[in-house]
């Protein structure tokens, strides 16, 4: 590794660790609170909780019109006075629509409640409230993820999870709201960073309306809004066919079991948060190839290897943190732990789409990954409940990054190491396997915990072998 790589690398790395921080606490608080969770709404309100956020969420991908993309984009296309013209219009007209969406759904619960299973239209309306304050405080909160401010990024996502974290306590635990009074503790967190995030971000807007740079912006996001449409229904789907096939507690169940393996999500999010803007702002330098192929396989390696570890002992886990009615869902956890690996290879190989700025090749890549997954949960959910679910989204996911890397290599080649990246992902299903036949044929017993930690430390020396054998030589010549 050269020396500008090495220091490139290092730059990427405290960048994705510190906004990682920041994009993630949240995710973190979420892991958090699954015991408190678990044990106050049980099976059935987990459910429901499930299904009226990705509801709310949906409203809130339509109405967003692809402009968080549009930002990322064109922040480092234009001068300073331009860009503050485009972001404080963004963020206003962004604020303004999504408001009106939200008061429409809220103005729908009551007839929406029953579809949903919701006992009546207050937990929807929370969730509305909700969003809003979600959509304004996130969008002047990546405005400093946009500029490189890490520290403030970061500070303002561990203020927002730590007030989110007492008012869960307070509304779900203490005055006993359910899952209302969640909605209402999202809701809070976020109203008190949003001025605190623009009074931060108060450089990066301003200069009045900007109407031609809106058409602009929404020329570039809103062909990312089938995309992300799309990617709803991915994440969504199986759900709203288990309230048809199923049950809300079948819908919770499924829900604890991909909390669990969206745990790998914080390192894919961490990683996500920063690789778009430090992946375009090196592309022209010349370590940038070794750079792009390194990060791919030490991606696949530590995700890889969290997890296969998260696999092996997900029913430990679901019995330590949550109750007896979730320890069901351990081999859904297996089959989901793909997913997220899955997910940031996907933003690892959208970079020559972003390059080339053909973001419409995104909508592509979901909708095939969609349309899959439609077939398959209505194939395999009637059959298998939850676990089809838990099965049919890594191979989907799947149909995503393959089809993301096609599109992207049309449009603006960019070399990453992909025959390695790929025998890792082998490498981490055979370990999966093994651990599972371990796991039936010996359920629960030490030999099985013994068996298991031996076929995880099999498995991470066969992904350090195949994706950072050169890494792991010079680290040791190092400390030699």
């Amino acid at each position: 590794m050269s020396a500008k790589e090495r220091s490139s690398l290092g730059a990427f790395l405290r960048e994705a660790v510190v906004l990682g921080v920041g994009r993630q606490a949240s995710a973190l608080v979420a892991l958090a609170v699954v015991p408190i969770l678990a044990r106050t709404l049980h099976k059935e309100g987990l459910g429901l909780l499930d299904v009226v956020g990705r509801a709310v969420t949906l409203t809130m991908l339509v109405a967003g019109l692809g402009l968080d993309t549009a930002n990322l984009v064109v922040f480092n296309q234009v001068q300073a006075g331009e860009r503050r013209r485009l972001l404080g219009t963004s963020l206003a007209f962004r604020g303004l629509v999504t408001g009106a969406a939200l008061a429409l759904l809220a103005g729908l619960a009551s007839s929406l409640a029953p579809v949903i299973g919701s006992p009546g239209p207050v937990p929807l309306q929370a969730a509305a409230g909700a969003g809003l304050a979600l959509v304004l405080a996130t969008q002047a909160g990546d405005l400093l993820r946009l500029a490189r401010r890490q520290g403030a990024f970061a500070s303002l996502g561990v203020v927002t999870s730590v007030v989110n974290l007492g008012g869960i306590a307070l509304f779900v635990v203490a005055l006993g709201w359910g899952v209302t009074g969640f909605f209402v503790a999202d809701g809070l967190s976020n109203v008190v960073v949003l001025p605190v995030a623009l009074f931060l971000g108060r450089d990066l807007v301003g200069g009045g309306f900007d109407g031609a740079g809106l058409k602009r912006l929404l020329g570039i996001g809103a062909p990312t809004v089938v995309a992300s449409v799309a990617d709803w229904g991915l994440r969504s789907v199986d759900r709203y066919a288990l309230l048809v096939y199923g049950s809300l507690g079948d819908v919770g169940v499924l829900s604890i079991a991909s909390q669990l393996a969206g745990a790998l999500g914080i390192l894919g999010g961490t990683f996500q948060a920063a690789w778009a803007p430090y992946a375009l702002s090196i592309q022209d330098q010349e370590h940038a190839r070794e750079t792009y192929a390194r990060v791919g396989r030490l991606l696949v390696l530590v995700i890889g290897a969290a997890a296969l570890a998260l696999a092996l002992f997900s029913r430990e886990i679901l019995a330590v943190f949550t109750t007896r009615e979730f320890v069901a869902g351990d081999r859904m956890v297996a089959c989901l732990v793909f997913a997220p690996l899955f997910v940031a290879l996907y933003y690892l190989f959208s970079l020559g789409i972003y390059m080339s700025g053909a973001t419409e090749a995104l909508s592509y890549a979901v909708l095939a990954a969609l349309a899959v997954h439609v077939g398959l949960v209505f194939l395999l959910v009637p059959r298998l409940g939850a676990l089809g679910a838990a099965i049919s989204l890594p191979i989907s996911r799947l149909v995503q990054v393959a089809t993301t890397f096609v599109l992207a290599r049309k449009r603006r080649p960019v070399d990453f190491d992909l025959v390695p990246m790929a025998v890792g992902v082998l490498v981490l299903a055979a370990s999966i396997v093994a651990g599972l036949l371990v796991l039936a044929s010996d359920m629960g017993t030490p030999a099985s915990l013994g068996l298991r930690f031996g076929v995880l430390a099999v498995g991470c020396a066969a992904l350090v072998l195949v994706l950072a054998r050169g890494e792991a030589r010079a680290l040791l010549g190092d400390r030699a």
